[in-house]
């Protein structure tokens, strides 16, 4: 074996991994040493595929200087995460409707960490795409798409970019939403149809956009935006006209872009952002109009890009700071909320918890436990985050004994 080792932090008996990728595993299984993080006897097809269990008491002893965890899980993110490996992917590939609003803020914190990401639905995927580089799409629907996936992975476990493929894997998924809705059209005008046309629009919209063909994008949208209207879609303004000003914006028209914003905001809430771009413009803050006008599109990426550089305005770093946070980046939120120390005593019990979740990423486990009970000293409820501790630590145990919900291959 040449290879670098995995060893995997699972999710449940027999859906630690998807019967369609294990004998992609078993294949990775001939290179490289696997190991499973387990208590007691690992699954058949675990045993099968040359996996071999690991305790994790016997964490310790792997070099983490040539290992790469795959975690399949998010509750694991404060064991996975501290250990600094050489490379971590996150692949979660079995999820539960009742788990997802559980498990959200540990998900995006461990994306946030890891050096690749694989999306098991299109919806986690752009979610993802909008916040990081680096993440891939592998759902089962197209063979090809699946195998730039794969391929990306195994590219990454040797140590090499996987730039190249990720906008491989865009331009193919563009080209793959473009040929489904020719076949739509191709089908004839029906109810359905039309509702199905306009989501598949969007979809190809969406990919041009990572694509960099925001011309392109902009047409797909209003075709997309047309339909959904002569469906009689609702909010068919904000969820689809609205995302015209992100292409505006990568097509250099801010002023249009900020046009197309105020046009879409209907709520309080949403005017009140409006209000704050324009301010902005008026001031000659164009750059922070920008950045929050792509945060209000979900691109969190574009809008961090171009804040980074410029942390040294506090307003800039403020934003910077509340983006950080929407996108799973907590220690880098941490440490610029650390420059202005919070001021009202809600405020300082709100940075003494984040705190505590820093230091736990960060495997610093009493550390974390002792600033939570700074927390308490005032607030009562803090306590609930070590409640919350002791129940994760309950779950990594399960899933070491597999003895998740059980899925038959």
């Amino acid at each position: 074996m040449t290879g670098k080792p995995i060893v995997i932090f699972p999710y449940s008996r027999f859906g630690a991994f998807p019967a369609a990728e294990r004998d992609w595993l078993a294949k990775l299984g001939k290179q490289r040493q696997i190991y499973m993080v387990a208590e007691d006897a690992l699954p058949d097809w675990a045993i099968t595929a040359a996996i071999a269990p690991l305790s994790l008491a016997r964490l310790p002893e792997l070099d983490f200087d040539s290992t790469c965890a795959l975690v399949l899980h998010p509750c694991w993110t404060h064991i996975a995460a501290p250990l600094a490996t050489r490379c971590l992917i996150a692949y979660f590939p079995d999820s539960e409707p009742q788990e997802e609003e559980r498990w959200r803020s540990y998900r995006s914190w461990l994306c946030a960490r890891a050096t690749l990401v694989i999306a098991y639905t299109e919806a986690f995927y752009l979610e993802q795409a909008f916040c990081r580089d680096d993440v891939f799409l592998l759902d089962g629907t197209d063979e090809t798409s699946d195998l730039l996936a794969r391929q990306a992975i195994e590219w990454h476990l040797d140590g090499y970019a996987s730039q190249t493929l990720i906008r491989l894997q865009q331009r193919y998924r563009a080209i793959w939403h473009e040929e489904q809705a020719d076949k739509t059209r191709a089908a004839g005008p029906s109810a359905a149809g039309r509702e199905r046309l306009a989501d598949q629009l969007f979809s190809h919209a969406l990919y041009r956009y990572l694509t960099g063909e925001s011309l392109r994008a902009q047409g797909e949208l209003l075709a997309a935006f047309e339909l959904a209207v002569l469906d009689g879609r609702e909010q068919a303004l904000q969820h689809i006209y609205r995302f015209r000003s992100a292409t505006q914006l990568e097509l250099g028209l801010t002023d249009d872009a900020v046009r197309t914003y105020l046009y879409t905001a209907l709520t309080e809430e949403e005017q009140q952002q409006g209000e704050q771009l324009l301010r902005w413009m008026d001031g000659g803050k164009r750059l922070l109009a920008e950045a929050l006008l792509y945060r209000l599109n979900d691109d969190y990426r574009s809008a961090i890009a171009l804040l980074e550089p410029r942390q040294a305005d506090p307003e800039a770093r403020r934003l910077l700071a509340e983006l950080y946070l929407q996108s799973g980046r907590l220690e880098c939120a941490y440490q610029l909320l650390a420059m202005e120390p919070p001021g009202s005593i809600a405020e300082r019990e709100q940075f003494q918890l984040m705190t505590s979740t820093v230091l736990l990423l960060q495997g610093k486990r009493h550390e974390a436990i002792h600033s939570c009970l700074i927390a308490a000293e005032t607030n009562n409820e803090a306590l609930s985050s070590i409640i919350e501790l002791a129940r994760l630590d309950s779950i990594v145990m399960e899933q070491a004994h597999h003895r998740g919900r059980e899925v038959q291959p």
